[in-house]
């Protein structure tokens, strides 16, 4: 157990995350020390002594203030680029597109003037062409002037000239910006997709895995139909799409069905646990009357 103050110490404070992403400094957090909860593949939560925490509440102070590039705040530390690179993937049928030509776009810009032909066409062919393995959902006002530049030095092993280069990097900007105006609105989810981390691996985690824990061995068939109720409930999509509270209330029916389907013989510990678990949303409602009013109302991909 952590005292408040080691968690409070290392939290991540938005407002450095904030004056970050605005000078764009090298500097990154370390947030790779995560536990996972390991009978369920690929479901990581972020540990109680390292939390992640979104710029977006403080980019919406004013409407007139500019977001930071959603992707480019996310890439400077691991564990943000892979929430992001979730999220994205749950709201565009399973792929984080925007995310990798991110990836190819960043690379392509490092390498400046030791860029080749082939980097150029490479992404062209993975992202942008109509049948791209990763095909960008952009107008096509927006992908003409890269589909000019492609026909132009599609056969070229090297650039003829400074100028072919110069309007190869200009196409990929001009992609570039419009995949940014389309992940600025995965700030919410991203918000939500974390605190729902944070708020499962802090509150109901720990219950569950005390569960499991007591009934491994006990009555290995209840030990894995709660085994399932946490791979479910914890599904990417479940975290970006539902508030924690939800997600908290069909956790608590899922285990009281399960208590009803097992009998009374052996199942204490479950009625237990679950009645522990009904405390936290009951806390959870009277701290947070007006959480309907403030959820997130954004449409799916």
């Amino acid at each position: 157990m952590h005292s408040k103050n080691e968690l409070n110490k290392s939290s991540i404070n938005i407002s450095k995350i904030n004056h970050r992403a605005r000078h764009n400094t090298s500097r990154k957090q370390d947030l790779t020390k995560r536990y996972s909860v390991n009978f369920i593949e690929d479901q990581l939560f972020f540990s109680k002594k390292k939390r992640i925490s979104s710029p977006f509440h403080a980019n919406q102070e004013s409407n007139n203030r500019i977001r930071p590039n959603i992707m480019e705040v996310c890439y400077e530390d691991k564990a943000l680029w892979k929430a992001l690179k979730e999220v994205e993937a749950a709201c565009c049928f399973g792929k984080p597109v925007n995310c990798y030509f991110f990836l190819s776009y960043y690379k392509f810009k490092k390498r400046k003037e030791r860029a080749e032909p082939d980097s150029f066409r490479a992404i062209y062919n993975k992202f942008i062409k109509d049948d791209a393995r990763f095909l960008l959902n952009l107008p096509y006002a927006i992908t003409l002037t890269a589909e000019t530049v492609y026909s132009k030095i599609e056969n070229m092993d090297e650039w003829e000239s400074d100028d072919d280069l110069h309007e190869a990097i200009q196409a990929l900007d001009a992609v570039y910006r419009e995949v940014s105006k389309i992940m600025i609105q995965f700030w919410p989810l991203l918000e939500q997709y974390i605190k729902n981390q944070e708020n499962l691996t802090d509150k109901v985690i720990p219950t569950l895995l005390a569960i499991v824990e007591h009934y491994e061995k006990k009555s290995p068939i209840l030990c894995k139909d709660i085994k399932d109720i946490i791979a479910q409930r914890t599904d990417h999509r479940e975290l970006v799409f539902n508030t924690f509270k939800k997600i908290l209330l069909l956790i608590i029916g899922d285990l009281m069905r399960l208590s009803e389907a097992h009998g009374k013989k052996d199942n204490s510990y479950l009625v237990e646990a679950t009645s522990s678990l009904m405390k936290i949303r009951s806390e959870r409602n009277e701290s947070d009357e007006d959480e309907n009013s403030s959820e997130f109302k954004i449409n799916r991909l």
